[in-house]
């Protein structure tokens, strides 16, 4: 079946978003769950696992902090949609 990039990349949205809420309505917190999902959002499983990590760790009883993936989720926060910067090892 054929179809456009605009179907396939609304297609992506639907998901992504559906995938926000589901997150969400899971108890990961808004904030946490938008900025993996704008940096893994390809990645549903691994997504889903590093929100709710960067979401104990937000709220300070997280068992696994300082993993690669929350680190640099936590600095896309910190930085803001759109403007990304890597940490630095």
């Amino acid at each position: 079946m054929e179809c456009s990039d605009k179907v396939v990349d609304d297609c992506f949205e639907y998901i992504t978003r559906r995938l926000e809420q589901l997150l969400v309505d899971s108890g990961s917190g808004v904030e946490a769950v938008r900025a993996v999902l704008a940096e893994r959002g390809g990645d549903p499983a691994f997504a889903a696992t590093t929100a709710r990590e960067l979401d104990a760790a937000l709220k300070g009883d997280a068992t696994v902090v300082g993993t690669a993936a929350v680190a640099e989720v936590k600095v896309a926060m910190t930085v803001g949609p759109g403007r990304y910067c890597p940490p630095h090892h």
